[in-house]
């Protein structure tokens, strides 16, 4: 009786942290490609009824799009800072206030970081694609109270606010009426409550990119726990979710990576279609375009 013997088969091989990236990048480009006929199609729509569609929404969602700057540990893709760049201006070639809307909804994800991590497992945990919109400027008044403060004010250009389970605001700590000071510098802090305890007030009606649908906030005497607010400070010690390299980026960073690409693509847009214009123009005096 005789036996064969056969080689075993040699491992497959592995991708690098590099080709792993590529990888992810590529997936979500194409994920992009995939969905943007339906974005492109919503887009006159949103831009009449002010706010993206609900459908444009659920694809986005879907799609892992509004995770893109979340921990992996959280749900989240974690994509490098090219990547999350790459699939906004990708998106924006369908429509640029889809493309705004996904920037701002991921920006949360990255400040969530200064979060104690009691607050962002309760951010995100049960919804790792939660929307939360922010009003940076100018900030609210948050008056210290037993177990976190109570926070009033107005704050607008709240983008996605209708659709956002979540709310960022900055807020100057007050104290016998004037705001509180630590080493000679007012004491700022960022806060993150739910969206349903603001009052929405429509005056968002701008000539372009009004399907951002960034109306004003308003919020009275909000509490909101000390598990969902930061020192607003430059430096902080991130919680275990974000010991990755994307969040050692600074704030100036960031907008930079995922605001910038929406106007690259209506430039880049706009570059198409002079170019296609003035191929089937035939100027005066001249017979051939």
């Amino acid at each position: 009786m005789s036996t064969v013997q056969t080689r075993p088969s040699p491992p497959a091989p592995t991708l690098s942290a590099t080709d792993k990236k590529a990888e992810q990048s590529e997936d979500l480009l194409a994920t992009v490609e995939r969905i943007g006929p339906l974005i492109r199609q919503h887009a006159a729509a949103a831009e009449r009824e002010r706010r993206l569609s609900r459908e444009v929404m659920r694809a986005l969602a879907e799609a892992g799009l509004f995770r893109l700057l979340l921990p992996r540990s959280l749900g989240g893709l974690e994509v490098d800072p090219v990547t999350c760049s790459r699939i906004v201006e990708e998106v924006a070639r369908y429509d640029s206030a889809a493309a705004w809307a996904l920037q701002a909804g991921n920006e949360g994800a990255w400040w969530a970081a200064r979060l104690p991590e009691e607050g962002s497992n309760e951010v995100y945990e049960r919804n790792p694609s939660a929307i939360m919109s922010a009003a940076f400027h100018p900030p609210q008044q948050a008056v210290e109270v037993s177990g976190g403060y109570r926070i009033t004010g107005r704050g607008p250009l709240a983008s996605n606010i209708h659709d956002a389970e979540w709310l960022f605001l900055t807020a100057l700590v007050m104290e016998g009426g004037r705001p509180r000071t630590a080493n000679g510098m007012p004491e700022m802090i960022g806060v993150v409550l739910r969206a349903s305890e603001a009052q929405i007030v429509d005056t968002w009606d701008s000539l372009g990119m009004r399907a951002t649908d960034s109306n004003d906030v308003v919020v009275e005497n909000a509490f909101v726990p000390a598990t969902r607010t930061f020192p607003l400070l430059p430096d902080y010690e991130p919680t275990r979710h974000f010991r990755g390299p994307l969040y050692r980026f600074p704030a100036s960073g960031v907008a930079i990576f995922v605001v910038a690409p929406v106007p690259l693509a209506v430039a880049r847009a706009a570059i198409s279609e002079v170019r296609e214009l003035a191929q089937r123009k035939t100027a005066l005096g001249f017979s051939k375009p």
